[in-house]
Order: structure tokens, then C-alpha cells, then sequence
């Protein structure tokens, strides 16, 4: 459902329930946050509770895919029957073959976890599949703590982008309106967590190089070669314009170089850029890149977060300004960059829950990509205080 239906929808809700008329309870973002910390903690006390059942461990090698024979997929197998996957009569008749019965019941896995839907075994997939019951108690402890947190500031919309799972949730009145993918830092380039505010959006934004980026990215690609790798772009030098060509770069200090790359299909930020209030020149933005929502791992940006759907969240920010789908994409077809200010500021919230309820597949366990975790401990309950509990 695209947000202009959506934003019907909300709006004919919102006019019912001013009636007055009754029968109608109004969902509110505390019975969702609420609902998501109880299945957590339903969870967790099931974790408890499954101590003592048998976990196999699917040894470490090469992928494991269709039509693989290996004693491996006769683990992965017992693994699969655990988890719900696979019965014991197709464990029995797969043995150590990796038949189109074990394929279908890896993608369903994969699927369950938010991973890449692929049937085959490979890193991520055997980590998911080896999860011990502590990790996943510990995952699901740390999210219930960060959960709470925001449950306490939560308004009534705000856009949630939460780093392991690289999602974007458009929360409104009780219910996850949007769901889409992202991007964000990479573990050497961290997006910082926190709470900010969308203010502007960008029509075809221009993209001036970050010093993170010109520091370990291009001026090495400067000195090596000339030119800066930035396609559509004009490079200053001491505020001048130069030909890169012309210039020794070995001796110039990051800091004295300035370049922007002009708006188009080919700028990195793509068509729309978010501009939030922190000092950090952290924002969300459209890119050229739509492979990247492809990727299992999307850890890979300088900090910025990169969204899936883009279009449609500059088409819900400005349609309370007076521009509707079709007068954003007449302005964005002029070509030139226009700064669009938002007169009511979108909350968002960048949040590290490492683990997520969602609605087909329940609690969903993610990676822990900055490491955020170490050092957090979780005490797992005995089956008797979970049993108490």
C-alpha cells in the first residue's frame, strides 16, 4: 500500500473516531510498543523454558547448497527439524543430500529471519542457524531495554530506523504504517543512534564530499591517479576551481580540498535527501544505488542512512505542505536543486534493537554489526524462575 493510500485510510480512521461513535477503540503507539515488549519477554521466557531440548550445531565449511552430499547437510538437516522446518520423515529422506525439500526449508528460514532468500548456507545463514539460546536471550534482553526507552518518549509519528535489522518503520497511530529497507554505516563508519528530527527534504540534492570520506577515500584516489572517482563533479581547491589533472596532490592536506557533485540520476544521493538537526552531518537520502536493498549485509555507508522508498517518504513529508505526488515529481523533473523546509518536523529515532517482532514471523534475532553488545550481560533464567515467572 503506497502512503498516499495510507494517508486515506489514517484520515478516514482519524474522522470516525472524532464521531465519537462506539465500538471503535483507538490504537495508540503505547499499545504497539506495548505488544512488541510483551512477545519479546514471551520470548525470552520460552528460551528459558527450552533449555534442556537438544540444539544441533551445523559444522563450519564450504556453502552448502542444492544438490550438496555431505555429512554437513545431515546436521543442517537435524538443525531444520528443531527449528520447525522440516519433519522427521524428510530429514530421513534427504539424509546427507541437499534435496529441494532442504532448499525450500532454508529459504522459509531465511525468510522467517530477514535474511537474504537465497536456499543457500553461507556465513550468515549457519550464524542464524547456530544461534545458542543464551545469544538470543541476551539479543532479546538488550531490545526489551531499548524498547522501553523509547516507549517512554515515543510521539504519536515517528520514523524508527533501527541498524541490525536495516529497517525503516513509519509508526502512526498504532500501527507500523511503512516498512522498508535500508542502509546505514558500516562498523568502521557507525551510524550514531539517536533521537532527531526530519526538517527539510531536498529535491535533487547536490552532494558536497564529507571529510571522512575525502580523507580515506578520495584524496588516496587523488594522489594515485588524478582524479577523485566522484562522477559529475567540481573539485576546489582553496575555494578555487581546479582540473584535478593539474594539481599535485601529494602534499595537499584533506582539509583544503572541496568537492560537489552536481544533481542527477548519478549523484550518490540520488533524487531526495532528509535533512536532520544533528551536528554530525548524519541525514537520511535517496541513492544511486538500488542494488544495495538487494544485499543480506547493507552495513556499508559513510554514516548516512539510505532509504528504500525515498519517493514515497518525500511525497508523505510535503503532502502537508501542499504538494501532492504528482506536483513533487513535476518539481523534481525541473532538474534543479529545491530545499523544501517541513513545517510540522517528522521525529526519528535511530535505534540498535537487536532483536524485532514482526508480523509473520514473531521475534526476529539480528546481527549485533557494531558490537554493541559487549560487555551487556544478561542473566538466563532457570527453568524454575521461569516457570515462577
Amino acid at each position: 500500500m503506497g502512503f498516499t493510500r495510507i494517508l486515506a485510510v489514517m484520515a478516514l480512521v482519524g474522522a470516525v473516531a472524532a464521531t465519537g461513535r462506539p465500538g471503535l477503540a483507538e490504537e495508540t503507539n503505547d499499545d504497539l510498543l506495548a505488544g512488541w515488549l510483551a512477545q519479546l519477554r514471551h520470548e525470552a521466557s520460552t528460551i528459558a523454558t527450552d533449555l534442556e531440548q537438544p540444539r544441533t550445531v551445523v559444522s563450519h565449511g564450504q556453502m552448502l547448497r542444492l544438490g550438496a552430499v555431505s555429512p554437513r547437510v545431515g546436521e543442517l538437516t537435524l538443525r531444520l527439524q528443531e527449528l520447525g522446518y522440516l519433519t522427521e520423515e524428510e530429514v530421513e529422506t534427504a539424509g546427507t543430500v541437499f534435496t529441494e525439500v532442504v532448499e525450500e526449508a532454508v529459504k522459509s528460514f531465511q525468510t522467517d529471519l530477514g535474511l537474504f532468500v537465497d536456499g543457500v548456507v553461507g556465513p550468515q545463514s549457519l550464524a542464524a542457524l547456530n544461534r545458542s539460546r543464551e545469544e538470543a536471550f541476551r539479543a532479546i534482553s538488550y531490545s526489551i531495554r531499548e524498547l522501553e526507552q523509547l516507549r517512554e518518549n515515543a510521539p504519536p509519528v515517528f520514523l524508527q530506523v533501527n541498524i541490525p535489522s536495516m529497517e525503516a518503520l513509519l509508526i502512526r497511530d498504532g500501527s507500523v504504517a511503512r516498512r522498508m529497507r535500508v542502509a546505514a554505516g558500516r562498523p568502521d563508519r557507525q551510524t550514531p543512534i539517536m533521537e532527531d528530527r526530519i526538517v527539510e527534504v531536498i529535491l535533487n540534492p547536490t552532494w558536497t564530499v564529507p571529510p571522512t570520506i575525502m580523507r580515506n577515500d578520495v584524496l588516496p584516489r587523488l594522489r594515485n591517479s588524478g582524479a577523485s572517482g566522484v562522477s559529475a563533479s567540481s573539485i576546489y581547491l582553496d575555494g578555487q576551481a581546479v582540473d584535478p589533472a593539474t594539481v599535485d596532490w601529494s602534499e595537499v592536506d584533506p582539509w583544503r580540498i572541496g568537492i560537489v557533485q552536481r544533481p542527477g540520476g548519478h549523484n550518490a544521493l540520488g533524487r531526495y535527501r532528509f535533512t536532520l538537526t544533528n551536528g554530525e552531518s548524519i541525514f537520511l537520502h535517496d541513492t544511486n544505488n538500488r542494488g544495495v536493498f538487494q544485499r543480506a549485509h547493507r552495513a556499508v555507508s559513510s554514516g548516512c542512512v539510505r532509504m528504500e522508498d525515498a519517493a514515497e517518504l518525500a511525497e508523505l513529508l510535503l503532502r502537508p505542505e501542499g504538494l501532492d505526488a504528482a506536483e513533487v515529481q513535476r518539481r523534481l523533473a525541473l532538474g534543479y536543486t529545491q530545499r523544501l523546509p517541513i513545517s510540522d518536523a517528522m521525529p526519528v529515532f535511530i535505534t540498535y534493537w537487536t532483536a524485532t517482532v514482526r508480523p509473520e514471523q514473531g521475534v526476529v534475532i539480528h546481527d549485533d554489526v557494531y558490537y554493541r553488545m559487549n560487555g551487556f550481560s544478561a542473566e538466563l533464567p532457570t527453568q524454575g524462575d521461569a516457570a515462577s515467572g
